[in-house]
């Protein structure tokens, strides 16, 4: 039986980040910071009765909750000795280095609790978050060139009225 699950991320190669490839080296980042995290764990049925799972949960809600998500969402049953893949998955959203989750499993006797914990490292927390930033601020402008023009165009009169 699973205990827990735990998610240890890192950025999958070591990032260059020198100022010639400054711009293939965001790319790069804003890539491998926007790939999820996933985990397989199989349930598997060691008593002697079926056991059927009605639902399966992440803290309470439905499928997913912080980053965790749980692909398979709906009930199985397995009969004794069977087994069957779950998968699981973490993305960031980089608003904390450590986030802590439950994997909820709905039997017909009760809820089986799996906590779930996800750990980036600080240099890839902060780099990560740093490049979302910035692609947050990018999509503004760049989702709204009429609000962008026009701003400029009220800075320019402000500017020439001096």
């Amino acid at each position: 039986m699973v205990q827990s699950i735990e998610f240890n991320i890192n950025l999958p190669t070591p990032l260059n980040i020198s100022p010639p490839d400054r711009l293939f080296n965001m790319e790069e980042t804003a890539y491998a910071c926007s790939v999820p995290s996933s985990k397989e764990p199989y349930a598997k049925n060691m008593g002697d009765l079926p056991l059927e799972v009605k639902r399966i949960e992440v803290s309470g809600s439905e499928c997913g909750f912080d980053g965790f998500m749980a692909h398979t969402c709906k009930g199985f049953s397995l009969e004794p000795g069977d087994s069957t893949k779950l998968l699981i998955s973490y993305q960031s959203d980089f608003s904390a280095a450590m986030v802590h989750g439950d994997l909820e499993l709905g039997l017909t006797s009760g809820i089986l609790v799996i906590p779930m914990k996800a750990c980036l490292p600080l240099y890839m927390f902060n780099l990560c978050k740093k490049n979302s930033i910035l692609d947050a601020v990018e999509e503004i402008i760049c989702s709204s060139p009429c609000h962008f023009l026009f701003m400029f165009l009220i800075y320019l009169v402000a500017y020439f009225l001096k």
